[in-house]
């Protein structure tokens, strides 16, 4: 069984070689603040993992009221992480009560978010609770995510990583990747509590063609975008590509682009 933790500046100062040791197998990090600055601990705990060898991911909790506002902190992301490639995917935190009662605009919000982040070339899941999945997110949720949902048991009581998971479990209608299923962890090399996670399942995987093929078309479908001839003219005439004509020199300038997070759509 494959168990982790998620961090955050809250956690203090953490001894990373200490946690390699104690069951850790991965580890998600919390990236920007509410400013859209860097969290308080976040070039700490990167460096500290990646020391340690501990597979990393990232969270952002959002406080976007708009799809500008999730954009904005997206992009935010993408230029922290630079070259750095997490082994596991940049989480969208949707749970605070700018978010509640939203409707189909927060799945807005939320694609313009997931977007940039596959557009870079990484992958997206979405993190949030039982109760606000099955309230404000399953209603008008209209295509497959990574999910990762928290749900304690009724007593929360202190846990560590051996002992055994809580019956009760996440109950959303669909499988999920992550169950965040204490607050009240203890883990050697981390003062106080910590998150608790399990990996429910395999990750998925929806960037293949991006991050491993050689066809801009797979790509291009991969993200949702139009592959066809006429669009991809036009996604090169506004990337500085004149007279497109499908070759293979055209198709890598612009794979290259998309890779790098900096392919324009056409918008």
């Amino acid at each position: 069984m494959i168990k982790g933790i998620d961090v955050a500046k809250w956690n203090g100062t953490i001894k990373w070689y200490r946690v390699a040791k104690a069951d850790v197998d991965f580890a998600i990090i919390k990236i920007i603040n509410k400013k859209l600055q860097p969290d308080g601990q976040f070039l700490n705990n990167l460096s500290g993992c990646i020391a340690a060898g501990i597979p990393w991911g990232v969270y952002h909790y959002t406080y976007a009221k708009t799809v500008a506002e999730a954009q904005q902190a997206a992009n935010v992301i993408v230029g922290l992480l630079g070259k750095f490639k997490p082994d596991k995917k940049v989480w969208l935190d949707v749970e605070d009560e700018v978010m509640k009662n939203r409707g189909e605009y927060l799945m807005e919000i939320i694609e313009a978010y997931r977007e940039i982040i596959e557009g870079a070339g990484f992958e997206f899941g979405i993190y949030t609770g039982e109760y606000f999945y099955n309230q404000y997110i399953r209603p008008y949720c209209k295509r497959k995510y990574s999910l990762w949902i928290a749900k304690y048991p009724y007593s929360d009581a202190f846990a560590t990583l051996k002992d055994d998971l809580p019956q009760k479990r996440p109950n959303i209608g669909t499988d999920y990747e992550y169950w965040q299923y204490s607050s009240k962890g203890r883990v050697d090399g981390i003062e106080g509590n910590v998150d608790l996670n399990v990996q429910m399942k395999e990750e998925s995987c929806y960037l293949q063609a991006v991050m491993h093929g050689d066809s801009l078309v797979k790509a291009l479908e991969e993200i949702g975008v139009d592959s066809s001839f006429d669009f991809r003219k036009k996604i090169a005439v506004v990337n500085g590509i004149d007279n497109y004509m499908g070759t293979v020199a055209q198709n890598m300038e612009l794979f290259v682009l998309l890779r790098a997070g900096r392919l324009r759509k056409g918008e």
